[in-house]
């Protein structure tokens, strides 16, 4: 996904808590996060997503450590890392 579209997800280094925001509009968007062997452990589907979108997102079930937030949308793919210290 293009960088026009996506803010890096906030704060970064977060406590478990953080938050995306779409500046574009990207239609249907997939929102995984996925850790560091490979395992989605969060998934989430948004239909019709429209500049100014923010989703906040506090996956109970992940601990510290360093994950790759992806999004997938608009045909485009964007990954980022995150890092969450509970």
């Amino acid at each position: 996904m293009s960088h026009q579209y996506f803010c890096p997800s906030y704060p970064n280094p977060n406590n478990g808590t953080f938050s995306i925001a779409i500046n574009s509009n990207v239609g249907d968007l997939t929102i995984e996060i996925v850790d560091m062997q490979g395992r989605v452990v969060y998934s989430s589907f948004e239909n019709n997503v429209q500049a100014g979108f923010v989703k906040q997102l506090s996956p109970e079930a992940m601990a510290s450590g360093i994950y790759m937030l992806k999004l997938t949308g608009n045909g485009q793919q964007r990954m980022d890392k995150i890092s969450i210290q509970k």
